[in-house]
């Protein structure tokens, strides 16, 4: 009995050691497969607005710049989507803006250069004695101002210098003053544009969080990540209007006090004519 059982012994030992090495290797083998087999897929969460417009944005994203109108249109349809009511309004206060700026320039566009220094050369003639050519001058020009420095000419005396004065300074802020409109409306629409984009930022964020908190996914980055994206549009927005109007401002109003300037440099030239008209006339009686 006992010598049977002692000769079991090994056996069983044996069958053991076999048994737990195959239970080794399956095991090792199922985390193989585990690893290198497919899993599952996990049901798709739904995207955000932001990811569903980006996957369908074009390449180069929301905000590339193409020449093309459909994929222009379409850039701005989805920065409305986006933004929201803020970006509406930021856009129609910029097309309210570039209106503005056009006209401007068309208007700065019709005070030529030439036409000023025509106006100059015809003070010159008037100084030189030539009082006929100088009113002729002042005819064919066609600043309206020029109008106003002939009726300054030829109504200005000794006894009356002042008077003369007061009105033309008085027509010359009339002349001047259609050049100063609307040039107020740039500046204000560069000051709020970049406020109404933080507005928006802060208003989506808000948005952001509220909805984080009404789901309960608090620790979902991802979604978090995807408010915030779309928040920041509305600054991005608002910057990108406010450089370009600081710019056209800066250049619109550099070219008023420039005729500002010549506009008083031509009144000083109409009172100081005479004192140079004078010694001009005698030297021409001497002659004579």
């Amino acid at each position: 009995m006992t010598s049977r059982n002692e000769g079991a012994a090994p056996r069983f030992s044996c069958a053991a050691r076999v048994l737990n090495a195959g239970m080794c290797w399956l095991a090792l083998a199922s985390v193989a497969y585990a690893q290198t087999a497919p899993t599952a897929a996990e049901p798709a969460a739904e995207p955000t607005p932001a990811q569903a417009l980006t996957a369908a944005a074009p390449e180069g994203g929301i905000l590339n710049f193409s020449l093309d109108p459909v994929t222009w249109w379409q850039g701005i349809t989805r920065l409305v989507e986006l933004g929201g009511w803020v970006v509406i309004i930021q856009l129609s206060v910029s097309v309210l803006g570039l209106t503005i700026v056009m006209y401007k320039a068309a208007q700065f566009m019709r005070v030529r250069s030439g036409a000023l220094a025509s106006l100059h050369r015809a003070i010159d003639a008037y100084t030189g004695g030539d009082r006929k050519k100088a009113l002729e001058m002042l005819g064919r020009n066609a600043l309206p101002f020029a109008r106003d420095v002939e009726h300054a000419l030829t109504h200005l005396r000794e006894d009356n210098i002042e008077t003369v004065r007061e009105e033309l300074y008085r027509r010359a802020r009339v002349y001047l003053q259609p050049l100063h409109d609307h040039l107020p409306a740039i500046e204000i629409i560069y000051y709020i544009a970049p406020l109404l984009g933080l507005l928006g930022t802060v208003t989506g964020i808000i948005a952001s969080f509220q909805a984080l908190e009404a789901s309960g996914a608090a620790n979902d980055a991802a979604k978090l990540a995807g408010g915030i994206w779309e928040a920041l549009i509305a600054t991005g927005v608002g910057l990108s209007m406010a450089i370009p109007f600081a710019v056209m401002h800066s250049l619109l109003e550099t070219r008023l006090n420039r005729i500002v300037s010549a506009i008083e440099d031509l009144i000083s030239r109409v009172f100081t004519a005479t004192l140079d008209a004078a010694p001009a006339a005698s030297e021409a009686r001497k002659r004579a």
